[in-house]
């Protein structure tokens, strides 16, 4: 299947660095899961695979589409996924912290608190995503985009996106805080 971004793009993205031994530690298919599990579920079946058809034709029709809201989210996912295994090591003698150079390992609990940071600036790439389909959705490109596939309203948790219903909407509405971002909770 075509990827949105190499391994190598979405880690040097993700941690604003060339990191070429983070990079070894993305699984193969984890950027084809990504995209299935969480950028067609934004997108939209009919429009995600006009935009893979596009990526795999090799044709710049959606450059800033791709480059500038989808590369972001896909980055923030790597990094989402593979954060514990920076830290840590499965093998046969069980898991195992890898050993810093003259660092100290973070633990379980630290790295759940820089995953929910990643989370919020996930939440916050897709809402940008989404307005800039929604400003541009009478545009011919993005003809094959329709907000009837994608809520506006969503919460993501464990790596899933979900629709809220109208009455956790309302409810979002009635409880928003000033400097909240969106409607996330």
């Amino acid at each position: 299947m075509a990827q949105f971004i190499t391994p190598t793009a979405a880690v040097t993205a993700a941690f604003n660095r060339d990191v070429t031994s983070i990079t070894a530690k993305v699984p193969d298919g984890t950027l084809e899961s990504i995209q299935e599990t969480h950028i067609r579920e934004i997108l939209g079946d009919d429009f995600y695979e006009v935009v893979l058809a596009v990526v795999v034709a090799e044709t710049s029709t959606y450059d800033t589409l791709i480059d500038t809201y989808l590369t972001p989210i896909i980055a923030q996912w790597v990094k989402y996924y593979i954060l514990p295994d920076v830290f840590y090591e499965i093998g046969g003698a069980g898991v195992a912290r890898i050993p810093g150079q003259g660092r100290q390992a973070v633990p379980v609990e630290e790295i759940a608190k820089i995953r929910g940071a990643i989370q919020e600036k996930i939440d916050l790439y897709i809402k940008r995503l989404i307005q800039y389909l929604e400003d541009n959705k009478d545009e011919t490109i993005y003809a094959e985009y329709s907000s009837m596939n994608v809520s506006r309203e969503f919460v993501t948790a464990g790596g899933f996106i979900f629709q809220l219903s109208p009455e956790q909407m309302a409810r979002n509405a009635m409880s928003a805080r000033p400097g909240k971002v969106g409607n996330t909770p």
